[in-house]
């Protein structure tokens, strides 16, 4: 009988820290679904790669490239290879005489 006693400190402990690290991967797959919602990405996919892998997960979608600045920029490089040049701009230049 005495094989099949369990402490129950021994329980006590298994049950924190099962839960610190549920809670810790938890922590990291909504850090990962953030991070990529920020970027531009999908949110699900990010937050199971954090849930399982957590700090592994939380590197990869910190490195991966921003899409939302990568669609402005290709925006803004449209914009000004359609121009062609200064004189297209409604810009009005002034002239400054000397006092």
């Amino acid at each position: 009988m005495s094989d099949l006693y369990i402490d129950l400190y021994t329980v006590l402990y298994t049950v924190l820290i099962m839960g610190g690290i549920l809670l810790a991967s938890f922590a990291c797959g909504l850090g990962c679904a953030t991070l990529a919602m920020e970027k531009g990405y999908g949110v699900i996919g990010p937050f199971i790669v954090g849930f399982f892998f957590s700090i592994i997960g939380l590197i990869t979608y910190a490195g991966l490239p921003d899409l939302k600045t990568r669609e402005l920029l290709r925006e803004i490089t449209i914009w000004h290879s359609d121009s062609s040049g200064p004189e297209t701009h409604n810009v009005r230049k002034r002239k400054v005489e000397p006092q």
